[in-house]
């Protein structure tokens, strides 16, 4: 902050912006000394001590998904066989000519930014762990548009990933490139279309990773971009109220004390719950609880206030509640399947399901197989397709498949993916 303080007196107001700024000034401020010959290097050199650092990132950032190595670190060995890369990549020389451009630019990266710095009996590394996330972002960002949207699309659900994930967004906002900006949007409009390995249209990920970007700000100067993503955060509001709501409610409340059009919004999101779903009523009903106490905690405008009295449209007919189980073996029977697949099996499945919504003696053994049973294609989309009219209905189960059931999901290793994803284009 120091450092960004002395070259501006503003600060970004979004993480990828604040961040890079960083990178860029101490780069600057290394240029600009003449010390042990590097100034050269790091003037003549900047692309290839960059990418550098995205590629340390990267790599890092796979190395540390496992949680074994929450700082993970790579070799002097390992840091010298990527700088090696990515000067034959550019058609340098470095196993004869350029073979001390290699070993400047790997001591400026290390000596002279001090961003990767050594870790005493372990190598080399970021310090700080943003900085880590920003480069891994970068490296994902500067893959060519299908790829990009591959990658952030198996990203998108990973918490490990959730932080690389906003720092990549935000540098394709920081970006005038229209194309970059739909990038973007897109894949959160689409995230949770045709995952039903995640049962995605029952637990979807797009309205908090939406509200993640409102939250940071990269889109809050581009209107058209914003509106986007606001419309898929607010479905929010349609799904049951979880541990992180309090959060979740801020959000909300930030966003419509930000002008009336977006007060306007919010209310036609909450009367939109309200009208729809016995969830989001009550959801609904719980962020209009808290309202006046976060809003006095976030010194809103008197207007944001009025959330907590919005009521469902006039004349609406009242919500029917639904059991609605006494149909759900027999579609979950009769959903059609590439493959056959065991009727004992699905009926299993269906009565493993029910148990989990009423939390009636229900085992990790139930867990482990609802897991397993997921991790099959054809009976996970039979599942998301019979469940669809009941999760609305039933928000203790939509939570216990969220966050007991697919929580190892989400937190699956996907480093090597992404790895091979950058190798073949896929």
């Amino acid at each position: 902050m120091t450092i960004i303080f002395e070259s501006s007196a503003l600060l970004a107001r979004d993480r990828y912006s604040l961040f890079w700024d960083y990178y860029e000034v101490v780069l600057r401020r290394e240029r600009s000394k003449e010390h042990m010959g590097l100034r050269r290097i790091l003037q003549d050199h900047s692309q290839q001590i960059q990418q550098l650092h995205e590629r340390v990132g990267f790599e890092l950032q796979v190395l540390s998904e496992a949680g074994a190595q929450s700082a993970a670190t790579l070799t002097p060995q390992e840091l010298r066989r990527l700088t090696w890369t990515i000067l034959y990549e550019a058609q340098f020389d470095p196993n004869g000519a350029d073979g001390a451009l290699l070993d400047d630019i790997v001591r400026a990266a290390t000596h002279r930014l001090v961003l990767l710095a050594p870790h005493p009996g372990q190598g080399f590394g970021f310090d700080v762990r943003s900085l880590q996330e920003l480069m891994a972002a970068k490296y994902l960002v500067a893959q060519e548009p299908t790829k990009l949207r591959s990658m952030l699309r198996l990203a998108a659900a990973h918490p490990h990933w959730r932080n690389t994930w906003i720092f990549a967004a935000g540098a394709l906002y920081s970006t005038p490139l229209q194309h970059q900006h739909e990038l973007a949007a897109s894949v959160v409009e689409h995230v949770d279309d045709q995952t039903p390995q995640r049962l995605a249209s029952i637990v979807p990920i797009a309205p908090r990773l939406a509200l993640d970007l409102i939250d940071d700000g990269m889109a809050r100067t581009l209107p058209r971009w914003r509106n986007r993503l606001i419309a898929v955060a607010l479905r929010v509001l349609q799904e049951p109220v979880g541990p992180d709501f309090v959060p979740i409610a801020r959000s909300i409340l930030r966003y419509a004390d930000a002008g009336d059009q977006q007060r306007l919004t919010v209310v036609d999101a909450i009367r939109d719950a309200l009208d729809h779903s016995v969830t989001g009523r009550t959801t609904v009903q719980r962020l209009q609880n808290i309202t006046h106490e976060l809003c006095d905690e976030l010194q809103t405008r008197p207007e944001t206030r009025g959330i907590a009295s919005v009521l469902p449209t006039p004349g609406k007919a009242p919500l029917e509640i639904e059991d609605g189980w006494d149909d759900f073996a027999e579609d979950l029977q009769t959903q059609p399947t590439s493959t056959t697949v065991d009727e004992e099996v699905l009926a299993t499945a269906a009565e493993t399901i029910q148990r989990l919504a009423v939390g009636l003696k229900f085992s990790n053994a139930d867990t482990d197989l609802l897991r397993d049973l997921i991790a099959v294609p054809d009976i996970a989309a039979a599942l998301e397709a019979a469940l669809a009219p009941l999760a609305s209905q039933h928000p203790r189960l939509v939570l216990r498949l969220r966050d007991t059931v697919l929580a190892p999901v989400y937190g699956a290793p996907i480093g090597d993916q992404l790895r091979q994803m950058v190798r073949s284009g896929q």
